[in-house]
């Protein structure tokens, strides 16, 4: 906090919403949140504007709904679990050969065990997002081998929704500074939106280019239905979805794009779409090229485009 408004200092910049932890004379921790304006007179700084904020309440409400969330998402992890080991053992015959009614009942609880467990697992990393305690491993990333391996991983679901995966378009030579667990993460959520949306018979195609501005962008093309205008400023929210996808059964949460974006800016990153009138939609994500000089795309950092 300190170093953010000594660096904006010397650069006559604003700093908005700058938290600090003090205690008040009577010994108790308080948060206080300062905007800090510089004043100028004759084109150089004279004084600075000063606002401060007592935000205890709203930090102790951030902390209990964290606090929160990662008790029940740990909680339920276990029963959920055994839940999924239990019917897992019934449709692999451990119980004793099962009728195609009772096996169908069976492949439905898998299947919304599953969806119990991604939606456990979002709103846990969420979490992690939102309290700075997720870790990042920043190296070296070969861009074939990374989609290749999502590919491989999520090809028996692209293969289940009868679509086909196209990656001959991503390079076999450039490299990105990113972490590799959260890149999967990144493109996973990319690629899953895209099966979800594309109907049967349709190619969903993985790109890579380099950027003018030092970054390789990877691209998932589908070609759904696109997404409206007007649902424009929403997609990359929290728990946001267009009402047409809710009145058509397509599962989801709202949270995949969302965790996307941060998972993408905490990597020097950055994440847009481009989508037609038409049907189609292509989501993009950007991250520094090996090699690539970073300082000459700092207003890139972060920034979500569409």
């Amino acid at each position: 906090g300190l170093a953010r408004l000594r660096r904006a200092t010397l650069r006559g910049e604003p700093v908005d919403d700058l938290e600090f932890r003090l205690r008040n004379s009577s010994g108790r921790l308080l948060w206080l949140a300062v905007d800090v304006h510089p004043l100028f007179e004759d084109g150089r700084i004279c004084q600075f504007a000063v606002v401060g904020f007592d935000v205890t309440e709203r930090k102790r409400n951030e902390t209990l709904k964290t606090d929160f969330v990662s008790l029940v998402g740990h909680e339920l992890r276990t029963p959920l679990t055994v839940v999924s080991g239990a019917l897992e053992a019934m449709a692999g015959g451990l119980a004793g050969r099962l009728d195609p009614s009772m096996l169908e009942l069976v492949e439905m609880g898998q299947r919304n065990c599953t969806r119990l467990r991604r939606l456990i697992e979002n709103l846990l990393d969420v979490n992690r997002i939102e309290t700075g305690v997720v870790t990042y491993q920043l190296q070296d990333l070969s861009v074939w081998q990374a989609v290749e391996h999502v590919a491989r991983v999520l090809s028996l679901e692209v293969e289940q929704a009868g679509l086909a995966l196209d990656i001959r378009g991503v390079s076999r030579v450039e490299q990105v500074v990113a972490d590799p667990m959260r890149f999967d993460q990144v493109l996973t959520q990319l690629l899953s939106n895209a099966i979800k949306f594309s109907a049967p018979g349709k190619d969903i195609v993985i790109r890579s280019v380099s950027t003018a501005s030092g970054s390789v962008r990877v691209s998932v093309t589908d070609q759904g239905p696109g997404i409206k205008p007007e649902f424009a400023s929403q997609v990359f929210e929290k728990f946001t979805r267009d009402p047409d996808v809710l009145a058509s059964g397509v599962e989801g949460f709202g949270l995949g794009l969302s965790i996307a974006r941060a998972l993408v800016a905490s990597m020097n990153g950055r994440i847009g779409y481009q989508s037609n009138d038409g049907p189609g939609c292509e989501f993009w994500f950007e991250l520094p090229r090996v090699g690539a000089d970073a300082r000459s795309t700092p207003e890139a950092l972060g920034e979500t485009t569409t």
